[in-house]
């Protein structure tokens, strides 16, 4: 029986560890370079593919529509949050780095806040009307550094539907 339980387990996990690469051709993906070797193990570290999302949002179909339908165009999210043993200039100068990267790539600079050491970048990779991929970055006196990448299409309207409902405050 035990053995049985973990096939099944290794099953199901083994395509969604396949997918991790599969999402870095996407014009919606964000290379943060080599954050554990930067600043260690993350404190929270979350790896979500176009499958699990998929899963996800079937779940979510009957009772929110609207997010499901969301979540169905989405190929990945990734969020990685670091504690950081000093002060955040480190952070702040490798956030300033690969924001100049994204600028390069023609991804849109939406928000950027500064304020007595501490620095938050939000960008959006667009095709048209749609964003393929959002980013926001963030260090500062909390003693963190957060990294999120959001790759898939997003519609401005639904995605602004949706955080109302959850009353996310995006600005």
């Amino acid at each position: 029986m035990k053995k049985l339980i973990i096939g099944l387990i290794l099953l199901i996990a083994l395509p969604v560890m396949a997918q991790t690469d599969d999402f870095r051709d996407e014009p919606g993906f964000v290379d943060f370079g080599t954050l554990n070797d930067r600043y260690g193990t993350p404190k929270v570290e979350i790896n979500l593919g176009h499958q699990l999302l998929g899963f996800v949002s079937a779940l979510s179909k009957n009772e929110d529509p609207e997010t499901a339908e969301v979540l169905s165009k989405l190929k990945a999210v990734r969020v990685y949050v670091y504690e950081l043993d000093d002060d955040a200039t480190t952070a702040v100068s490798h956030i300033e780095d690969i924001a100049s990267d994204l600028r390069r790539d023609n991804w849109q600079s939406v928000v950027v806040a500064r304020d007595d050491g501490e620095l938050v970048n939000v960008f959006v990779k667009m095709t048209g009307d749609v964003i393929d991929g959002l980013s926001v970055m963030a260090a500062g006196d909390d003693d963190e550094a957060v990294f999120i990448n959001v790759i898939g299409e997003l519609d401005p309207e639904q995605l602004s539907r949706v955080t109302d409902k959850f009353d996310i405050d995006l600005d």
